[in-house]
This record gives C-alpha cells, sequence and structure tokens, in this order.
C-alpha cells in the first residue's frame, strides 16, 4: 500500500515540523516520517526523578530580544522561561592547569592574555565576519580566502601550545564541538554572523545566545511511539515545543520509528520515499529536514546535483556530550560560585546552573566537546563520570571539594553515537568547502527541498534558525504548488 499526501516532510526536529505546520495551516497535506521513537530531534528534555521538571540533552538556550521566532512559539505555547542564573563566581583552569577566578560578565582575558594576541585577534574576527555576505556566499565572498581556522589563527601570529591557542581551541569547540584544524576561516565568520556576533555567542546576558531557559508548561497530550495521544502527561523543557508542533498537525500523518531509505523523483512529477521497513510514500514535494550527514544515508534518485552532494559529502557533526549533576541544594550558590566552570583541558569545557528553583531542581550541566569529548568517549561509564567529578573537584577547590560527589542523579547524553544524529550541535563543512559550494545547500532539486538549522541565514546551529528554515521550506512548497495549479 502507497499512502499519498501533497508533501512528504523527513524529518521531525523543530524544522520539519515547523515547515509541517505552515503547510498544514494552508491546508496543504502532509506526512512526517521520523526515524526516532520521539520528536524533538536535538531538543531532547529528559525527566529529572522529582519534581516535575527536566534537563536538556540537547537545546538548552533562547533569547526573546535577538531569537523572536522560536520566542514565538514559547509564547505561544504559553511555556515559562526562566533566566539564566549568572551571579557569582567564575573558575576557569588554564592550559597550565592554574586555576583563575573572575566575576560573572567579566572576562579571563586579562589573565590569560599576557601579550595582547587573544584581544587583537578577537577584534580581527568581529571585523572579518562582519563582512561576510550571509546570502551569496560565494560570489560575496570572493575576497576572503577558505583557509583552515588553524591556519588562519597561525597567520595571526598565535602559537600551538600557548593559552592564546588552548583559549580559541576552546572556543570553537563550544560552539560548534570541532577543532581549529577541521573548520573552514569563512564558515566560521559565517557562523558568527549568522549568531549576531562573538559577544552574542559568548553571552549570558539580555542578548546573548545563553540569556533564558524554557521550564516547563501546562498539563498537554504527548505523541507516543504507537502514534497515539495520551492525555494529561505533564511535558517539560524544548521538546515540548516540538510536541506542541506536532499536535498541530491532521491525525495520523506523524509516522514515527519510520527511517526513509530512498526518495525517487518520478517522471510523472511525483516523488516516492520509502522507509527502512518498506512503507511507502507518494507525494508532490518532499522537505528533507536531517542534518547533512545523514543524507549519505538515503538513496536518491536521480542523484543530487553533483555541487550539493560533493558539499553533502564534506559536512560533519561535532562531538557533543552533556552530563547535568543534580543535587538537593544548589551548594555553588552558598559558595558564592556562579556554577560557570571551564578547564581548558577538560572533560569539563564549560559548564552552566541549569537548575530551576521553582521545582527544586538544581543541577550543573557539563559540556564536553571537540577532540576532549572524542577521547572521553572511549572510557567507560564510570570513568566519564570520575574525570567529570575530578574535573569539578579540581576547580572549585577545597571549600566545594565535598559538595562536587554529593550528586543525587546524573544524566549523560553524547550526541555523536546518536545514528539519526552523528553529533550534534550543527554540520560542519570541511575546509575549502563553504566558499565554493555553500550556496548549493539550500538550492531545492527539482521537487526536493531542503531545511534543518544549519541552513538558516540568521541563528544557524540554534532553535531560531531551525525555525526559520522551516518557515522558508514551507514557503517555498506553497509557492512551488501553487505555481504548479496555475499551469
Amino acid at each position: 500500500m502507497t499512502h499519498t499526501a501533497d508533501v512528504v516532510v523527513v524529518g521531525a526536529g523543530l524544522s520539519g515540523l515547523v515547515a509541517a505546520a505552515k503547510l498544514t495551516e494552508k491546508n496543504i497535506s502532509c506526512i512526517v516520517l521520523e526515524a526516532r521513537d520521539r520528536v524533538g530531534g536535538k531538543t531532547y528534555s529528559k525527566p529529572v526523578l522529582s519534581g516535575g521538571s527536566s534537563t536538556e540533552s540537547g537545546a538548552a538556550w533562547i533569547n526573546e530580544h535577538t531569537q523572536p521566532r522560536i520566542y514565538n512559539l514559547v509564547q505561544k505555547f504559553g511555556l515559562d522561561t526562566v533566566t539564566q542564573y549568572s551571579q557569582g563566581i567564575d573558575i576557569l583552569s588554564d592550559n597550565s592547569g592554574v586555576i583563575h577566578t573572575s566575576p560573572t560578565g567579566a572576562s579571563f582575558l586579562e589573565a590569560l592574555d599576557k601579550d595582547g594576541s587573544i584581544v587583537n585577534i578577537m577584534q580581527e574576527l568581529s571585523a572579518q565576519s562582519s563582512r561576510v555576505d550571509l546570502y551569496n556566499i560565494k560570489q560575496g565572498n570572493a575576497n576572503f580566502e577558505d583557509m583552515p581556522l588553524s591556519e588562519w589563527l597561525e597567520k595571526q601570529g598565535l602559537k600551538r601550545g600557548t593559552e592564546g591557542w588552548a583559549f580559541f581551541r576552546s572556543f570553537v569547540a563550544a560552539v560548534l564541538g570541532v577543532e581549529p584544524d577541521e573548520i573552514s576561516t569563512l564558515y566560521w565568520f559565517d557562523y558568527i554572523k549568522s549568531g549576531l556576533g562573538l559577544e552574542s555567542l559568548g553571552s549570558d546576558g539580555p542578548h546573548g545566545a545563553q540569556y533564558r531557559r524554557v521550564r516547563q508548561g501546562a498539563l498537554q497530550s504527548y505523541i507516543t511511539p504507537q502514534d497515539f495521544l495520551l492525555t494529561s502527561v505533564l511535558t517539560t523543557g524544548n521538546q515540548t515545543i516540538s510536541i506542541r508542533l506536532a499536535q498541530e498537525l491532521a491525525p495520523g500523518s506523524l509516522r514515527l520509528n519510520s527511517p526513509v531509505r530512498s526518495i525517487e523523483q518520478q517522471d510523472d512529477g511525483f516523488v516516492l520515499v520509502t522507509t527502512y521497513g518498506d512503507r511507502k510514500f507518494r507525494a508532490k514535494k518532499v522537505i528533507l529536514s536531517v542534518p547533512t550527514p545523514l543524507y549519505r544515508s538515503i538513496s536518491f534518485s536521480p542523484s543530487l546535483p553533483a555541487d550539493k552532494a560533493e558539499y553533502v559529502n564534506s559536512t560533519f557533526n561535532g562531538d557533543y556530550a552533556k552530563v547535568s549533576l543534580i543535587y538537593s541544594e544548589p551548594w555553588w550558590r552558598t559558595l558564592g560560585l556562579s556554577g560557570i566552570f571551564t578547564d581548558l583541558n577538560g572533560p569539563v569545557c564549560f559548564s552552566r546552573d541549569t537548575s530551576f528553583e521553582q521545582d527544586k531542581q538544581y543541577s550543573i550541566t557539563c559540556f564536553v566537546v571537540g577532540e576532549i569529548c572524542r577521547q572521553w568517549s572511549k572510557l567507560s561509564p564510570t570513568q566519564r563520570r570520575d574525570t567529570i567529578l575530578d574535573s569539578l573537584t579540581r576547580m572549585v577547590g577545597e571549600k566545594g571539594a565535598r559538595f562536587v560527589r554529593t550528586y543525587l542523579d546524573a544524566r549523560e547524553t553524547n550526541w555523536m553515537p546518536e545514528i539519526w544524529s552523528l553529533g550534534a550541535p550543527c554540520p560542519v563543512p570541511g575546509p575549502g568547502t563553504w566558499q565554493r559550494l555553500g550556496d548549493s545547500l539550500r538550492t531545492p532539486f527539482q521537487n526536493l527541498h531542503f531545511v534543518g538549522t544549519e541552513t538558516a541565514f540568521i541563528w544557524k546551529g540554534y532553535m531560531d534558525g531551525a525555525v526559520s528554515a522551516g518557515e522558508r521550506g514551507a514557503q517555498e512548497v506553497i509557492e512551488a504548488l501553487i505555481t504548479k495549479a496555475r499551469l
């Protein structure tokens, strides 16, 4: 049996669900195919043991001032938000293991930047990224030399093994989960501008990328792996947004546990989509909303255009893991600490206080990223946990050491082994690829359209970018179907 709809959307993350919801609003029938047994993609909220709260295993922050699309959805669905806790003292362990402290919102640059090289390079990064053309990649950025970022840093006078190098390596890994050798300079400039600048990307302040977090909504229906609706389940965290979007779709249009095997654009103008379970779906249009590295698991007929295929074959996700330690009380606040810990040698590459005081949920979430994450992932679960605790213990010192290991629960999520993500937060093209082939990323191919946070112009890699990309894809399809109907 072949199922039919106007549009098939592949992927029930934020971007795909936004696209499907927009199409449904226009009475365009959709079927959404999702490989996982849940919706949300890299928005994945895990409930804690008690209190009706959650921790975010994936995307965590929003900003009502700079990210209007995702914030509008939060408001639409009546979800509570809290401001990121940013009071007290931050702690950093430098490349040599020396511990530094700084008031939250201040900078460690004075301690790390002995020769002024870090400040100079930060200024040059800001200047260069402001010149990038986000919308016309090849022609608009012809004057840029698209070398590996590591090579560009060396040309700025930075030497490997220095505190400055460790600082920039840590920053790049924190943002994208990759190393400076692995990312192109132009793509890094583009990503900075897409996130509204270096200060925006690194800030927890009112205009920063880490300003607000979604707490919880009211009692809502929840979509089960069997595609049925169960009522009166308390949904919490960012995944609630995807759950609510899925509820806006027509009954029966969401198919979980349905990884796509092939997409065939047929001679009659329709597209046949086949899952690994050999279920078939026929549509006028297909919107592909999965990370580009996963395109390689799908058979396309006809094959993707040469430029798009080459681009797709160059992309990879960063190595990104999160460990949330849940405590009975916020002991770090009692000690006057912010919960922001940075160990340039890892494994706690950076952390944040991810508590919800209203729910008496007190937690610190530690991020393990880049090459440090790759090596850390090779350890046993117990060893991974112990290295996190050891890193925190060393940074908090004697006064706080006795509290670190008093956690009630610990939640670890490593995105690289996730077969339907293959890493996080956003696919990165290899050096030299973005300038030549980046324009092909968003270009439709016959009846196939491409969305996902990596395809966003603004806030790529973030939830707001996922929403804008989904809206763009839906609009492309709406306009194409209207044009076709007029012919």
